[in-house]
C-alpha cells in the first residue's frame, strides 16, 4: 500500500524528511488530551479519509469553552455545517465520539492533527492543489498550481488563481511569489520523499497544502487520484459566481491540459526506458 493512503504513515515520512507538516498523532484519549493542551485548533480526521469527508474541527473559544465543527449531508445530498459552541473541555472527547456517530465513521480509524490558523479569503478557508509529475525524459516538475476557496470541490469549494486569492497579503508586506515558491518547493520535496520511501519513481501526485496568516506553508497530504476541476465546473456552473472571484474555467482547462500532456510524455518515457532495458 502506498504510504499516502495512510495519513499517519504519510505524516511520519514528512517529519522524518524535515518537510513542514502539522504534528500528527493516533486518535486516542491520552493523545487527545496532550494535543488539546498544546494547540488551540485540532483536526480529527479519518486515517483513510476521502474528499475531506469526516473531518472534525475543535477550536478553543476561551479558557473555559471550545467549539466542535463538521459537515454532514442531508437527505438531498446538500452539505450542512454542524457547529456546536460553548462545550466544556471535559465534555469534548464525548462530543467527538458523538460527531463520529453522526458522520457514520465510528468504525474508522482516526488521527489527531495540529490545527493551522489557515489563511482565509473573504472569510473562507483556502488551500492549494499542486500537481507534481514526472514527464518528458522522466523529469520531475510542477504542472499546475491552483488555489481552492471554501474547501474541497465536492463540498462547495471552487478553484481560483492564487495571485487573486493571495493579493490581500501584500498589505502585510508578504510576497506572493515567495509564498508560491515555498509551496512548490514543499510539494516537490514531499514527492521526492515518497519516492525515496517506496524506492521507485512516482509519475503523478496531487499535493494539498495550506498557508497560515504569516504565509508559512504546510504540506497536508498527497493524492494519487487527480480530479479534473474544469469538468467539475462545467457540471456545476454556479461555482463560477462564488466568493466574488473571476471565472476559473479557462484556468482549470489549462491546468487539466498540462496534466494530461505530462501523463502522455511520461508514458512515452517509460515505454522508451523499458525498450532500452530489454536490448
Amino acid at each position: 500500500m502506498m504510504p499516502i493512503n495512510n495519513k499517519i504513515d504519510f505524516s511520519k515520512i514528512m517529519i522524518d524528511n524535515k518537510i513542514t507538516h502539522p504534528e500528527t498523532k493516533k486518535y486516542k484519549k491520552s493523545n487527545f488530551k496532550k494535543m488539546l493542551a498544546k494547540y488551540d485548533i485540532l483536526f480529527i480526521k479519518p486515517t483513510f479519509g476521502s474528499k475531506g469527508y469526516g473531518i472534525i474541527i475543535i477550536e478553543k473559544v476561551n479558557k473555559d469553552f471550545f467549539s466542535i465543527k463538521y459537515k454532514i449531508q442531508d437527505r438531498q445530498k446538500k452539505w450542512l455545517c454542524v457547529n456546536n459552541k460553548n462545550i466544556f473541555k471535559k465534555e469534548l472527547y464525548a462530543a467527538v465520539e458523538e460527531a463520529k456517530k453522526q458522520l457514520k465513521n465510528t468504525n474508522s480509524n482516526y488521527f489527531i492533527q495540529q490545527g493551522i490558523d489557515i489563511y482565509k479569503y473573504k472569510n473562507q478557508q483556502t488551500d492549494f492543489r499542486v500537481n507534481v509529475q514526472r514527464g518528458l525524459n522522466g523529469v520531475i516538475m510542477v504542472t499546475s498550481l491552483v488555489m481552492r476557496v471554501g474547501g474541497n470541490l465536492s463540498q462547495g469549494g471552487r478553484p481560483a488563481d492564487y495571485k487573486i486569492v493571495l493579493q490581500p497579503l501584500e498589505e502585510y508586506s508578504l510576497s506572493i511569489e515567495n509564498i508560491k515558491n515555498e509551496v512548490i518547493n514543499l510539494s516537490i520535496n514531499a514527492h521526492l520523499a515518497l519516492e525515496k520511501f517506496t524506492g521507485k519513481e512516482i509519475g503523478d501526485l496531487g499535493m494539498d497544502l495550506v498557508i497560515d496568516n504569516d504565509g508559512k506553508a504546510y504540506i497536508i497530504e498527497a493524492n494519487t487520484k487527480n480530479g479534473y476541476p474544469s469538468m467539475y465546473i462545467e457540471k456545476n456552473t454556479f461555482l463560477e459566481n462564488l466568493y466574488g472571484l473571476p471565472p476559473a474555467l479557462s484556468l482549470c482547462k489549462q491546468s487539466d491540459e498540462n496534466h494530461e500532456n505530462n501523463l502522455i510524455e511520461y508514458a512515452k518515457y517509460l515505454v522508451k526506458k523499458t525498450s532500452i532495458s530489454q536490448i
